[in-house]
């Protein structure tokens, strides 16, 4: 397992005007709230005690507090080789390759700009898992060499294929996700095993101002 080094700190605010922008935000969502698409969240937000109006969520503070205290520590992100695990914990940095899939390239060989492939795809998760100084990866380019339906799919097979190191990824909507997770668990030996080792994490964001969409929700 690695333990990334310990990162600085850039502190431009005080501590008495971090906890004012605190204090402001637990204001707006409580007070404004968010807007969320998806009936099955806002079933969630209604059970946990939040205010549902329509589409429209308030979170009270100690909710949020509550979350807060039991966000965990520490989390495990695991790799397919155990030595590639990484820690994360306090201020200790990692580094990955990727994001958001790019949608051109520069040809290395000819300079020509163009739709990357699932061979570029491929070629780049190998280079991210042989360097050291890469600790996770995620999607780099688009493979649009493929259906626009079996896109995703196919950059998840490429990522499974060609790294052993944890996978970090977004999915959009709740099909997909169930496809790369389905994928993850045949890999891992079953679910059990997927739950116990997560060789992928998911990420999602929310869309500005203060919106979840039904497909990041789901």
């Amino acid at each position: 397992m690695k333990r990334g080094p310990k990162g600085g700190l850039l502190a431009p605010l005080s501590l008495a005007e971090l906890d004012s922008i605190h204090l402001a935000t637990l204001e707006v969502l409580e007070r404004v709230g968010i807007k969320c698409g998806s009936k099955l969240a806002l079933e969630e937000y209604r059970k946990a005690g939040a205010e549902v109006e329509g589409d429209r969520v308030k979170i009270p503070q100690h909710l949020v507090e509550e979350a807060l205290r039991k966000a965990p520590r520490q989390v495990l992100l695991c790799g397919r080789l155990r030595e590639n695990d990484i820690l994360l914990e306090g201020s200790r940095v990692y580094f990955g390759l990727g994001g958001t899939p790019t949608p051109y390239i520069r040809d290395l060989e000819t300079g020509e700009i163009r739709r990357p492939t699932a061979r570029d795809m491929a070629e780049a998760t190998k280079l991210g898992d042989a360097l050291e100084n890469i600790d996770f990866i995620m999607s780099i380019a688009g493979a649009f060499d493929v259906p626009y339906q079996l896109e995703y799919v196919v950059e998840f097979k490429t990522l499974f294929e060609n790294t052993s190191k944890p996978i970090v990824y977004s999915a959009p909507g709740k099909v997909n996700a169930e496809l790369v997770l389905e994928m993850a668990a045949a890999i891992a030996g079953g679910l059990d095993e997927l739950r116990r080792r997560p060789i992928l994490s998911l990420y999602s964001e929310t869309a500005s101002p203060l919106t979840f969409t039904r497909e990041n929700e789901n």
